[in-house]
C-alpha cells in the first residue's frame, strides 16, 4: 500500500450544531459511544484585574473545537446512527459521494487521519500548557538555526516569513524578510509550513 493511503479506522464524520461540539461528544460518550473531538485550548477572562488594570486570565485550559462543527464516533459493534442522532447538540453525519452512480457514503476518517488529529490535540494541550508558564521557563516552538524560515504574526495582524539570521539577548531573534529585519521574541516564532 502506498505512503499516501491508510485504512478506514472506522471513525465517523459527526457534524455539530454551532459551538456544541464538545457538548456532543460528552453526549455522545454518555450514551456508550466512542467520540473525541480534537480541541484549541484557550484562557478566559476571569473578570478580575490586576494591579494594572489589565484583565486576569484563567490558568484552566478551556477546550475549543478545533475543527468547529465537527466531532468524531467510532462504533463498537453495530453502528447506531439513530442513537448518534438523537444526541443533544448533533446535526447529522458529513457523507461523501463517489463513483458514476454518485453514490453516498458516510464520511469516515482514515487511521492517519485519526493519529494526525490526536497529534494536534496533544501539541494544542501542551501549547496552552507553556502559555501559563511564566517566560523564563517556556520553552520555544522553534529552537535557534540560522538561516531557518519561521513565521509571526506581526501586532497588527500580520504574518510574516522570514528567515532567522541571529540570536539576541532576552530570548529575541533577529529575523530578515524582504530586505527588513525584524527583532522578535523566539516564543512568538512558529514554524514555517
Amino acid at each position: 500500500m502506498p505512503d499516501n493511503q491508510t485504512t478506514d479506522s472506522g471513525w465517523h464524520i459527526v457534524l455539530c450544531e454551532p459551538n456544541r461540539e464538545l457538548t456532543a461528544v460528552s453526549g455522545m460518550t454518555a450514551r456508550g459511544f466512542k467520540a473525541m473531538c480534537p480541541a484549541d485550548y484557550i484562557r478566559r477572562k476571569t473578570g478580575r484585574k490586576d494591579q494594572n488594570g489589565r484583565p486576569v486570565l484563567s490558568v484552566e485550559p478551556t477546550p475549543k473545537a478545533m475543527i468547529p462543527g465537527y466531532a468524531f464516533v467510532q462504533f463498537e459493534g453495530r453502528a447506531d446512527y439513530d442513537g448518534v442522532k438523537a444526541t443533544p447538540g448533533v446535526r447529522g453525519f458529513h457523507f461523501m459521494t463517489a463513483g458514476e452512480g454518485r453514490e453516498r457514503r458516510y464520511g469516515i476518517l482514515t487511521t492517519r487521519e485519526v493519529q494526525d488529529l490526536r497529534t494536534a490535540d496533544a501539541m494544542n494541550f501542551d501549547r496552552f500548557q507553556q502559555s501559563v508558564l511564566p517566560k523564563s521557563k517556556r520553552k520555544p516552538d522553534v529552537e535557534f538555526e540560522e538561516g531557518k524560515t519561521v513565521r509571526f504574526t506581526t501586532k497588527f495582524g500580520q504574518e510574516i516569513y522570514g528567515q532567522m539570521i541571529q540570536k539576541k539577548g532576552g530570548g529575541m531573534v533577529k529575523v530578515l524578510s524582504d530586505h527588513m529585519s525584524y527583532v522578535v521574541d523566539q516564543l512568538e516564532l512558529m514554524e514555517a509550513i
